[in-house]
């Protein structure tokens, strides 16, 4: 990377800033060293951060916010502190000291005077030239140290900044001005479980954070990662993300060091171009004798220079306005501080005033914070209107009055006792109370034991009466035919049996018509059956006479072959046990022929029986209900009643306790009456002298507010001046060298043309480094 091309343009083109810058990066790339810079609010967590990142306590977490000295910390073989102070001194110092720098407590250093600290440690993660910049917060550097701000922000190859919280619109501006540098920003959002998710939804807050640094850097993939310092936080593993990027760093540094310069570099390039070619023109304008288009910028410059004072005087307008504003932020704040430094003092005091010989010591206390107040108030508005004041600062005049005087105060030792007495009294009263409602409640007439046994005996004996009751209806059996087939087909076979016997001479040819006509008889029978049949069907006696019907169907097939049935008949009597004298009558095979055709009994429940089964056993459970119910309400008035008695048991105990308790306070009240007189005195000393302290302190901090604020307004005008000088320097210089130009030109065109042409080359060898 050409350096000197870039210092040699710098020059040619009067960018002494530039130069400055420029010279700074070519010393970070011989040094070979990456500094990763930390940046952020006060108080955002940064050094505890780089302590979590380390995996080491190095950095004290709690500074004041004043104190605006770097801290480097890089690779060495052993532990060691350097503190660099700003006339160039160096002093050792140790790591178990810094806490005691950072809270200026340390009585041979004073922290204002340091310029920078450098903490090597023997630790891995910052091996191969990886330095760790910790920075004071944003608003102290820029308040007091401007300039040492821009320089770390152009040696810092990478930027840790860190959010605590939303940014800021200063954290806008600064974020802003960084990106403009060309050095890459890692954004760190630190406390995120201080979040309260009952307000608003944590991710969502997070990503909403995330897209507005993101626009103020305009990269949509500018790295943003929430973490918190915290171990029992959720968000405490992203830490390790960061350790492991900044581990992935440390494997090429050289390369890391190269990409952050060129980014640098490459922006100075841009810039340089542009003024290059804008140079060239105003040359070929010397050159080409167009007299009148740099006659026309030297004007133009010149008016530029003339116009400067109505931009002073609108500038002094919005720093006035500005400063007034301030003002109002100021007086605020500074309220503020006279409130806590008054808490601060009142608690100094009850901690240093025991006794009456103490009270001595109240002018101590109330010099120190005092004093303290008053620095750090001077402080304060010196940082708010530093450039204002330009170290004319002015002087307030102190605050001269009677301090307050102590006095013993007027007490009776009954109004130390006067309470407990009375609720001695309130206490005996209940307990009076209370053995009267114990008296009454013993006296209640409550059901004996014997009683409540005897509703149980009376419950148990109706379950075993219920037990004896059977849990089943009483059935006998019912035919569902009066006349059965059966006894019909026997009457009529007896009738052919009693006319074989009592008609003589009855041939087979008469047989065999009486056996036509009980065919017919048959028949006739069994068109009866089959009208029963339907009747019963009719009716829905039984499903049983489903089955019947399916005989009298089987009897109609009997009918329509009488000869057949007869044959099947006396097959089927051939089977049977039956003695073969009952075979010989007719009357036995009709019988036969009628049992195809009974139905079968059925069961049937007694109604009387069931009704009286029934009824006995809902009168013996309505019996026992209201035997249960009787015992349940008498169980239930008993654990009211005992319950009742323990509730005042136990309330007249701690009552008790309470009056024991009562009596010895009221002995001790008694005992320590006259120390309580004293420190009620000593109180009202210190009440008076809180108020004493506040009344001085808000008068002090109102004078020097007023002061302060009156001398800055006054110097304003010199402040715009000063601020804008470099700006009319920059005019003349720019008006000097176009008025140069035409001179040149007077001269002929050589040098102008050696000009143009050194300037092209240097273009393009920008250019090519753009590439």
């Amino acid at each position: 990377m050409d350096f000197q091309l870039l210092k040699e343009t710098a020059k040619y083109l009067g960018d002494s800033k530039g130069l400055k810058e420029i010279e700074e990066l070519e010393k970070v790339q011989s040094a070979g060293k990456l500094y990763l810079t930390v940046w952020g609010h006060y108080s955002a967590g940064k050094s505890k951060l780089l302590n979590k990142l380390l995996g080491q306590d190095i950095l004290p977490t709690k500074t004041r916010e004043t104190t605006a000295a770097l801290t480097y910390i890089e690779y060495g073989p052993t532990d060691s502190v350097v503190i660099t102070f700003e006339d160039g001194r160096t002093q050792q110092s140790s790591l178990d000291e810094l806490n005691s720098i950072f809270q200026n407590t340390t009585a041979d250093i004073n922290t204002e005077e340091i310029r920078s600290i450098n903490v090597t440690l023997e630790n891995k993660l910052l091996k191969n030239g990886i330095v760790l910049v910790d920075t004071p917060g944003i608003n102290t550097l820029l308040k007091r140290h401007n300039l040492l701000a821009s320089s770390t922000i152009n040696q810092s190859g990478k930027i840790l900044y860190v959010l605590g919280g939303a940014p800021s619109n200063v954290d806008k501006k600064f974020i802003t001005d960084i990106s403009k540098t060309g050095t890459e920003i890692i954004f760190v959002r630190t406390k995120t479980d201080n979040i309260d998710p009952a307000e608003e939804d944590v991710r969502e807050e997070i990503e909403f954070e995330r897209n507005l640094v993101r626009k103020f850097v305009g990269d949509k993939l500018a790295q943003f990662t929430a973490v918190s310092n915290e171990e029992t936080s959720e968000w405490f593993d992203n830490l390790n993300q960061l350790r492991e990027q900044l581990k992935e760093i440390q494997k090429d540094t050289s390369k890391e060091i190269e990409h952050a310069i060129k980014s640098k570099v490459q922006i100075y390039a841009n810039k340089y171009i542009s003024e290059l070619i804008e140079r060239n023109k105003d040359i070929n304008l010397a050159m080409t004798g167009d007299q009148e288009q740099l006659d026309h910028k030297i004007l133009h410059k010149e008016l530029q220079i003339e116009n400067l004072s109505g931009r002073l005087e609108n500038l002094e307008y919005e720093l006035t306005s500005s400063t007034k504003r301030t003002s109002q932020k100021t007086k605020f704040e500074l309220e503020t501080l006279v409130d806590r430094y008054t808490l601060e003092f009142q608690s100094e005091l009850h901690n240093s005033l025991k006794t009456k010989d103490d009270s001595k010591k109240a002018d101590e206390v109330y010099n120190k914070f005092f004093e303290k107040l008053v620095s750090e108030v001077q402080k304060s508005l010196e940082a708010d209107l530093n450039n204002l004041l330009s170290d004319n600062y002015p002087v307030v005049e102190g605050i001269s009055t009677e301090p307050p005087t102590y006095q013993e105060a007027v007490l009776s030792v009954n109004s130390y006792v006067n309470d407990y007495k009375v609720e001695l009294q309130n206490i005996k009263y209940q307990l009076e109370q209370k053995m009267i409602e114990l008296e009454k409640l013993s006296s209640s007439n409550l059901p004996t034991d014997e009683e409540m046994q005897d509703l149980r005996e009376q419950i148990n004996q109706i379950d075993d009466y219920l037990k004896e009751i059977p849990k089943t209806p009483n059935m006998y059996t019912e035919e569902v035919q009066e006349l059965k087939p059966s006894q019909i087909f026997e009457g009529a076979g007896k009738l052919i049996d009693i006319a074989l016997l009592i008609v003589p001479g009855i041939g087979e040819g008469k047989l065999a018509k009486i056996a036509t006509k009980m065919d017919k008889q048959i028949a006739k029978q069994l068109r009866r059956v089959h009208r029963a049949y339907q009747q019963t069907k009719s009716s829905g006696i039984l499903d049983a006479a489903r089955g019947f019907g399916q005989r009298v169907r089987a009897g109609r097939k009997y009918h329509d072959a009488a000869v057949e049935i007869r044959k099947g008949i006396m097959k089927q009597a051939l089977n049977q046990s039956d003695s073969v004298l009952d075979m010989l009558d007719v009357s036995y095979w009709t019988r036969k022929l009628g049992e195809q055709f009974d139905l079968p009994p059925r069961l049937v429940v007694d109604p009387e029986e069931e009704k009286a089964r029934v009824s006995q056993i809902d009168n013996l459970n309505a019996e026992k209900q209201r035997h249960v119910n009787d015992l349940r309400a008498k169980e239930r008035n008993i654990e009211r009643l005992n319950e009742r008695k323990r509730r005042v048991q136990s309330e007249t105990e701690s009552l008790l306790e309470r009056q024991k308790d009562l009596e010895h306070r009221q002995q001790v009240a008694e005992n320590e009456a006259m120390q309580r007189i004293a420190q009620e005195s000593i109180n009202n000393y210190i009440n008076d002298y809180v108020a004493y302290f506040r009344k001085n302190a808000g008068e002090l901090v109102r004078r020097m507010h007023e002061a302060y604020f009156a001398q800055a307004l006054q110097n304003i005008a010199l402040y715009v001046v000063k601020t804008n000088q470099e700006l009319s320097e920059q005019l003349e210089e720019q008006k000097q060298q176009l008025s140069e130009l035409v001179e040149t030109s007077k001269n002929g065109t050589n040098s102008l043309e050696e000009e143009i042409t050194r300037n092209n080359q240097w273009i393009t060898e920008f250019k090519e480094f753009s590439r």
